[in-house]
């Protein structure tokens, strides 16, 4: 049985402007920096393009300027899931010989992919190895060439935003935290049985709480606009809405601090996950 998966998260655009006075000089308005373009990141982690630079323009037009994250399945990525399923399909068939030669093609690009390594020791032990019930999914397998392990968040600015993309919460396992100069994004993977098949959260610093709010407002407007929802948690006033059947998300801003919590669900039950959503975002307000 083949599997495939394409997963895709395209979050509101960013304002990203400095937070120092933006006072008009003698000489004409004030020039900051802002950052632009758009970062490709595969599911599993790893970056697969980034052309985000930053630039100085006028503060009036500091809103013209965006940043895009796009996740997707990256070509290894989908070589390793489809054949990584064959070898369980020849599994649960008894066709061993079909099964070593696809996990030999698994570990030749990736060595810890799963439990590859573990079933062909075990086929070449004369052993009929179990068939894998979960296999790898988003940002569950270790990627080459990823940043050191750490927080990854650096001084500045975008230090105030580290307490909404928490190390801890209850029923999740935390990744690296991704930073730009002025917005956090992590992703969380559940530890547990869960509606929710991956979590990311993006944090992001607007010049005005105005614009936060108006930005959480497009997020759900634009992105994810089934089943809209408006919900009460935590004394805040919260967004929800589904994209298609496999993704949820809840929106908020805190002041001048947007935050979006998106849920991917590998079931087809995007509405389901509200519930879940809703308990991660009770322990990201402060």
């Amino acid at each position: 049985m083949k599997r495939t998966r394409t997963v895709r998260l395209t979050l509101a655009a960013l304002v990203l402007v400095l937070t120092t006075a933006l006072a008009l000089g003698g000489c004409g308005e004030k020039q900051i920096k802002v950052e632009t373009g758009q970062r490709v990141v595969c599911t599993y982690g790893e970056t697969i393009s980034n052309t985000i630079k930053v630039i100085e323009v006028p503060a009036s037009e500091a809103h013209l300027y965006t940043v895009k994250t796009t996740r997707e399945l990256c070509a290894k990525h989908r070589s390793l899931e489809s054949l990584y399923a064959a070898a369980q399909q020849a599994i649960a068939d008894g066709d061993l010989k079909t099964a070593r030669a696809k996990l030999a093609e698994v570990l030749a690009l990736e060595k810890a992919y799963g439990k590859a390594a573990e079933q062909a020791a075990a086929i070449d032990a004369g052993k009929t190895p179990k068939v894998d019930p979960t296999p790898p999914g988003p940002s569950s397998t270790p990627a080459e060439g990823t940043e050191p392990t750490g927080t990854g968040i650096p001084e500045g600015p975008v230090a105030s935003l580290a307490t909404f993309v928490p190390d801890t919460i209850p029923g999740y396992t935390a990744s690296r935290v991704i930073p730009s100069e002025f917005a956090l994004n992590r992703d969380y993977i559940p530890a547990t049985k869960s509606a929710l098949t991956s979590v990311v959260v993006v944090v992001e610093q607007y010049k005005t709480p105005a614009l936060a709010k108006a930005a959480a407002e497009s997020t759900i407007r634009s992105q994810y606009s089934g089943s809209q929802a408006s919900l009460s948690i935590e004394g805040r006033t919260v967004l929800f809405g589904v994209y298609g059947s496999r993704y949820a998300a809840m929106a908020w801003n805190e002041g001048a601090v947007l935050i979006v919590v998106e849920g991917y669900s590998g079931g087809d039950k995007a509405i389901q996950t509200k519930d879940a959503l809703e308990s991660i975002v009770a322990v990201i307000i402060p």
